[in-house]
């Protein structure tokens, strides 16, 4: 069999071993996922009655990804079609990985082991936009590598802007880090100054109007200074590299995956010490590094944007795995140590996420099913933590009732002035925050649902019926649906 046919062979097996845990679950443990759904739904609104509060913004840097999710949106029902799209989104990500691989000549060890770091906290935070965006921008980066116009080098600037274009509307941050990547190319490259400039004028129309935007964002968000919770030299030790690599099941596999992952780029560099660039791919290890320095400098929270340092450390995993050479194994055992890693994490994965649906999510369905079109419902999650997911997996479950039914919720992404569609009524006249702090709830809130949608344990469903405005209409399950019974009319919002 010829080396491009046991390439192809090996991202199969990786693509087929990553397919397993979406056959055994019909909610994946993926938070922002309704809510993206939502933003679905929400466009359809705001298309047939462009006179509503319900807003479009075409300019926001991060609609791309929507594009993707509006296929299966339309081809199926809303659980059906979030489940697919992750699994797309998913295989693209291990795809792409196998194919810079091959494009690059590195080892299929290295392709192998860093298709573990899709299934990271970015996927299971429901970081769509962001994981879309790093697809873009390692077409940016092929594209920045290998355009050549010689004999019309006035050819870069239309390429270059539609490039950098697909880049923005991908996500505003990987448009920066796509950006300094263009730097990193030019100086690795030695790329003459007429080469450059027509690059330059290409992307410089989308630089300005990246500016226009954020200094439109930071007008029209609550201004709040950056937070550094973990300093810079904190965050190499364990406890928080760790979580920030991976941070997605708990269990000892996933310090397995990165010890693993550590001395397979440790052995490779010392082995090929001798070579230039110490056996590396000098492109892949330069971008590798500048995200790896993102996560140790930048803060972890912005403004609305939690996980703002630690997002880009899985991605720094997967470039930095695809850079080095190979380790001093025998060939056979450079790619069966990863593929079996690589499977046993798949299989445990799998196995944490049927956990996940039938000890945690017991009631769930029947509470969406119980709810009639359109209503408004509340969300109540009280118990925050998961025995087999890290992060906090239940806290947007509850918006499952809009992406199934419509209606409205007590929190939406429409609240955020970067989504791509946005309700421009201002401030909700309930408690704001109730997705994260339950406890906050009071009965003035409650009289502007219909239903509150509970998650907790038998004390936590014994409290809601003293609140007095709350009839049970499901009664099994850690997540039950409650009626709101109101003392006066429901006023519109909308």
């Amino acid at each position: 069999m010829s080396e491009g046919r046991r390439r192809v062979a090996w991202a199969v097996l990786a693509l087929a071993l990553a397919t397993l845990p979406f056959l055994v679950s019909d909610f994946v443990p993926c938070v922002d996922l309704p809510q993206h759904l939502g933003q679905l739904r929400l466009f359809g609104e705001a298309w047939h009655d462009p006179a509503g509060s319900l807003e479009i913004r075409w300019w926001t840097p991060y609609w791309l990804v929507y594009a993707f999710l509006a296929v299966p949106w339309l081809l199926a029902p809303p659980l059906v079609a979030g489940k697919v799209a992750l699994l797309l989104l998913v295989w693209l990500q291990i795809a792409m990985i196998h194919f810079l691989a091959a494009r690059f000549e590195r080892p299929v060890g290295g392709a192998l082991l860093a298709s573990a770091f899709v299934f990271s906290q970015i996927f299971y935070w429901g970081f769509l936009n962001f994981a879309f965006g790093w697809l873009v921008c390692v077409g940016w980066l092929l594209l920045v590598r290998g355009f050549s116009s010689e004999r019309q080098p006035w050819r870069a600037a239309p390429v270059f802007f539609a490039a950098a274009a697909a880049l923005y509307f991908g996500h505003a941050l990987w448009f920066g880090a796509g950006m300094a990547y263009l730097a990193i190319d030019a100086w690795l490259a030695r790329r003459p100054w007429r080469e450059l400039r027509w690059r330059l004028a290409g992307v410089l129309p989308v630089l300005v109007t990246a500016g226009v935007w954020f200094t439109f964002y930071r007008g029209s968000v609550e201004d709040r200074d950056p937070s550094w919770l973990i300093l810079p030299p904190e965050r190499l030790v364990p406890t928080f590299f760790g979580p920030a690599s991976l941070g997605a099941l708990r269990g000892p596999l996933e310090g397995l995956v990165l010890v693993v992952a550590g001395l397979w780029i440790a052995v490779s560099l010392v082995a090929n010490r001798r070579q230039r660039w110490w056996g590396c791919e000098p492109r892949l290890a330069a971008f590798g590094m500048l995200l790896l320095a993102f996560y140790l400098v930048l803060p972890n929270e912005y403004v609305n944007a939690i996980q703002f340092s630690d997002r880009w450390l899985p991605f720094a995993w997967i470039l930095l795995l695809l850079a080095v050479g190979s380790p001093p194994l025998r060939p056979g055992l450079r790619r069966l140590v990863p593929a079996l890693l690589f499977a046993s994490l798949m299989l445990v994965t799998a196995s944490a996420w049927l956990r996940f649906e039938r000890v945690e999510l017991t009631g769930l369905a029947g509470s969406l099913a119980a709810l009639p079109p359109e209503p408004r419902v509340v969300g109540l999650s009280y118990l925050e933590r998961s025995r087999y997911v890290i992060g906090r997996p239940f806290i947007q479950l509850f918006s499952w009732s809009y992406a199934l039914r419509g209606g409205s919720l007590n929190f939406s992404f429409s609240e955020f002035p970067t989504s791509l569609v946005v309700d421009t009524r201002g401030e909700n006249p309930w408690t704001q925050g109730l997705e994260w702090n339950p406890k906050w709830v009071r009965k003035s809130d409650l009289e502007h649902f219909d239903f509150a949608l509970v998650q907790g344990d038998a004390a936590a469903h014994a409290k809601m019926t003293t609140l007095g405005l709350l009839e049970p209409v499901t009664r099994q399950g850690r997540w039950r649906l409650y009626r709101v019974e109101r003392t006066a009319p429901l006023v519109p919002l909308r």
